[in-house]
């Protein structure tokens, strides 16, 4: 699809929406609007679900860019208090989720297991935690970095569990005839 094509559907696609909104004040709901287009109603729905992804997409290259978070970082639970980019849809969603306060723990989090994060970013952590004091911002640090060990430690026992004591019982088991010697 070329950039002109894209825009004209764009355009369309506006044009579209604001067609339904005029006409679902006059029939009383978007799907009695589209009904009355003689269009099918789900197509609305999808046009609602691009402009929620694409919203989305913005937000989230915004933050990226801006602040170095990763889309992962939108659907990451263990933060405590849950980051939508729903929240964020405001003009500056990038000084909105700077302020959240999930993106501290996020950022320690990543430096902690070693992943990059923005240089802005690593800088205003080190100011905030020199603020405190020296101390805290060791104890801070090497805490973050043994937690990472930790969970990088489960998640690989979790992925190779150990086999050696099945392997065991299924060698006592059954004998293996010895192996055969190679002759020319």
């Amino acid at each position: 699809m070329t950039v002109v094509s894209m825009r004209r559907r764009a355009l369309r696609t506006e044009r579209f929406l604001l067609l339904v909104e005029q006409l679902s004040e006059e029939h009383g709901s978007p799907h009695a609007a589209m009904l009355a287009l003689k269009v099918n109603p789900s197509y609305l729905s999808n046009l609602q679900r691009e402009e929620h992804r694409d919203v989305g997409a913005d937000v989230m290259a915004r933050a990226q860019k801006a602040l170095g978070l990763q889309s992962r970082w939108f659907h990451d639970r263990s933060l405590g208090e849950s980051p939508n980019y729903h929240d964020f849809l405001g003009s500056e969603p990038e000084l909105e989720i700077e302020a959240h306060p999930a993106v501290d723990a996020y950022i320690a989090r990543e430096l902690a297991e070693g992943r990059p994060v923005s240089e802005a970013h690593q800088r205003e952590l080190r100011s905030v935690r020199m603020a405190q004091g020296p101390d805290a911002l060791t104890i801070e640090v090497v805490e973050g970095i043994h937690r990472g060990l930790r969970a990088r430690d489960a998640m690989r026992e979790l992925r190779r569990p150990d086999l050696s004591k099945e392997l065991d019982d299924a060698a006592g088991e059954r004998k293996l005839p010895p192996a055969k010697k190679r002759t020319r």
